[in-house]
């Protein structure tokens, strides 16, 4: 509904400048030239995420208020807003815009400014830092946030009943599941607030928490436990993988320090919508682990800003994405149906509006530092670099970087909360040191488990192992040879290669293209092309090679009823592979 307007307050403000109002609130300026035929008044002007707008509204020919309109700069030069908002029988003279524009500055002299936004997290305005949330802000005021519809149930709590019973109820999390598991989501929760701190010094985490299990393993009742500490999240969930993955970006983009949840990554039955889910899953993966958006352009070819994600992620599925690169940027946790301990589960369930108390006493417990955020970031900064050199002296040249960051960050996170509870009271240091030796020891199981996950999920290992169990199984085709190099079968069609008691030859093109079609069928990719397959191969000692490092020739004499000798020789380049290596391969 517009706004009442005040005819009479309205006029004084145009006789100011000269401006005489008709009866019919036509608009003259001092020449007496008609610059509109409607009664314009400045509502307010609006700051929505950095750029200004003006709220306007109207009082029409027979005084009736016309329909608020948000204008920017470019659109209230141009008279045609005012026919799209009002109708045909409302203009503005171009003749006398100039005029028009005059006016509307004159009655902003004593507006008020509103500052609105469209994302979570912090931001910086009046000389300090506050943060945002779909109910409002934590440390301001003079500001409204409106998030899309899909994530506006970003809603920290108005007030905090009793901090310390916050705090017992989100440190339960720890204990949620076996193996201390529970500790990698806390940390993941209480991490997501401190990116734009981080980022003031370095880049920020690249984690992506992925969980999956089969159906009952309660996969999404955790996630939505977890992501309660920054709402409520019963009746709708922010994105799945039936979203677009413009939709999951441009959410990535607005949940900034925050914890995004993409949930759902579920088997598909045919092999294209596998291969779409596939991309998604692969996508978010770089969106985060790289931390960057996708590049656009406008319809100018102006070069828009890149939406990259500013908070965390927690991705949920039946089972993991495919390729060894995807693999590296993921810290994975399995779940069956023993993992989670139900009687905890159903009590932070009951409880989740303490799980938003617990949250929004720690941003007020940040608040507290930001006016020194530089020494803030100084500080987590120093923390990852320990934790990082800790790990990466344990484990050398075994284990792939990305890990070694991403488990530095979550013992990060889980040291911040540590210290934030403590600071309330609700553990003392030896607890603390207690808790801060169970993340160690979750950080080291997680790791041995991420280095055997990143092998099984190699291109090198997916090739061996698909042509161990095809030999097995006889479905692929292998010719065989004697001593003397001949092939031994009468029919030869289809055939991928040949063996010896020593090694397989294989024809490059064909079983690259079946290990390709086998895995296909299983919904496996290589997610490398056969130049890189086969420099892998090389690089790794799995395959031979000449003085050129190129796969050599190899001898064979295939049957030729034509031949005097019966045979005809052949000596083409072939990927060659010890028996032994196939078979005693293991996953």
């Amino acid at each position: 509904m517009s706004m009442a307007i005040n005819r009479e307050e309205l006029i004084k403000l145009y006789e100011e400048i000269g401006l005489n109002v008709l009866d019919n609130n036509t608009v003259m300026n001092s020449s007496n030239k008609k610059i509109c035929n409607f009664l314009v008044n400045v509502i307010e002007q609006r700051v929505i995420d950095g750029k200004m707008y003006l709220c306007i509204n109207a009082l029409g020919i027979n005084g009736e208020v016309l329909p608020e309109v948000i204008l920017d700069s470019h659109t209230i030069n141009r008279p045609t807003w005012v026919t799209d908002n009002f109708g045909f029988k409302y203009s503005i003279d171009k003749k006398y815009i100039n005029d028009f524009i005059e006016l509307i500055q004159h009655l902003c002299m004593n507006i008020k400014t509103k500052y609105i936004y469209d994302h979570t997290g912090w931001i910086y305005q009046d000389n300090k830092w506050i943060y945002l949330h779909g109910g409002g802000v934590i440390g301001g005021s003079n500001v409204q946030v409106e998030l899309d519809e899909s994530i506006d149930n970003y809603v920290l709590p108005d007030k905090i009943s009793d901090i310390n019973k916050a705090c017992e109820m989100s440190l339960k999390l720890v204990d949620l599941m076996e193996d201390d598991k529970g500790i990698i989501f806390s940390s993941l929760v209480y991490l997501s607030p401190l990116i734009e701190i981080i980022s003031r010094k370095t880049k920020p985490p690249e984690n992506i928490v992925w969980t999956y299990g089969k159906t009952g393993s309660r996969k999404t009742a955790v996630s939505k436990v977890v992501l309660s500490h920054f709402g409520d999240f019963n009746k709708k969930i922010p994105a799945t993988f039936n979203d677009t993955i413009t939709a999951i970006e441009l959410k990535a983009n607005k949940l900034k320090d925050s914890l995004y949840l993409c949930d759902d990554f579920a088997p598909k039955q045919e092999y294209r919508d596998k291969k779409i889910q596939d991309s998604k899953a692969e996508s978010i993966i770089r969106m985060y682990g790289d931390r960057v958006g996708k590049g656009r352009s406008s319809n100018k070819l102006d070069i828009k800003d890149a939406k990259r994600p500013r908070g965390m992620i927690l991705i949920t599925g039946e089972d993991l994405v495919c390729g060894e690169s995807s693999n590296a940027r993921l810290l994975s946790i399995e779940l069956n149906r023993n993992s989670v301990d139900l009687n905890i589960l159903t009590e932070l369930q009951n409880n989740s509006h303490l799980l938003g108390e617990a949250m929004r006493g720690y941003i007020e417990w940040l608040l507290c530092g930001m006016e020194n955020i530089d020494e803030l970031s100084n500080i987590l900064l120093y923390n990852f670099k320990s934790y990082r050199d800790e790990i990466r002296e344990q484990y050398k040249d075994d284990i792939h970087g990305r890990t070694i960051e991403s488990s530095a960050w979550i013992l990060v996170g889980f040291s911040c909360m540590l210290n934030y509870i403590r600071d309330k009271g609700v553990i003392d240091k030896y607890e603390d040191d207690e808790y801060m030796d169970r993340a160690i020891k979750v950080v080291e199981r997680l790791i041995e488990e991420q280095i055997k996950l990143i092998s099984r999920n190699s291109p090198i290992d997916i090739f061996l192992n698909t042509l161990k169990e095809s030999i097995n199984s006889k479905s692929i085709r292998i010719a065989t040879l004697n001593d003397q190099n001949q092939v031994i079968e009468d029919k030869l069609e289809y055939i991928c290669g040949y063996k010896d008691k020593e090694y397989y030859y294989f024809y490059t093109d064909k079983v690259y293209s079946f290990i390709e079609f086998e895995n296909k069928k299983r919904g496996i990719h290589l997610g490398i092309s056969q130049r890189q397959l086969v420099k892998q191969l090389r690089d790794s000692g799995i395959v031979k090679v000449d003085s050129n490092n190129d796969s050599p020739k190899k001898t064979i004499h295939t049957k030729d009823a034509s031949d005097s000798t019966g045979y005809t020789t052949i000596r083409p380049r072939m990927l060659q592979i010890e028996r032994s290596i196939i078979e005693n391969f293991q996953i």
